[in-house]
């Protein structure tokens, strides 16, 4: 089962190709979280990330008939605030990378209640006005 992602303004758009015997979709909205940490290393800070863990935010019973589904009012979670030098590279704000992100991933269901597809989870990220600008940076 394909599906597509775009982000906007605050949100996520996810549309899937149909399945033919699904008599609903359930659209899932998870928070990847890589458990970023500073540490001192040979004499500097260095960045390191550990296994990514999953937490299931959100699941939504689509019909039959619609292969989409928006999820609105989302914050920016891939990067903080941008720092204290202004954070600004090649025009656009960029932040800091927390090491979480949003990922979506979708199931169909048939008549009687069995899961006759599933989708792979894939990422998404949400677009915020900073400064009058879109935060374009990944």
């Amino acid at each position: 089962m394909n599906i597509s992602i775009k982000g906007f303004l605050n949100g996520l758009m996810v549309y899937w190709d149909g399945v033919q015997d699904a008599s609903r979709y359930y659209v899932h909205l998870l928070i990847g979280d890589k458990h970023r940490k500073e540490v001192f290393e040979n004499g500097r800070m260095v960045t390191k990330y550990g296994d990514e863990t999953f937490q299931e935010i959100a699941l939504v019973e689509v019909e039959r008939n619609m292969k989409y589904y928006s999820f609105t009012n989302l914050a920016k979670i891939n990067q903080g605030e941008p720092g204290a030098t202004g954070g600004y590279v090649s025009g656009r704000v960029s932040g800091v990378d927390t090491g979480k992100n949003y990922y979506i991933f979708v199931e169909a269901e048939d008549r009687s209640g069995e899961i006759i597809a599933k989708s792979e989870k894939e990422l998404g990220q949400v677009y915020v006005l900073t400064n009058g600008d879109y935060s374009l940076k990944n």
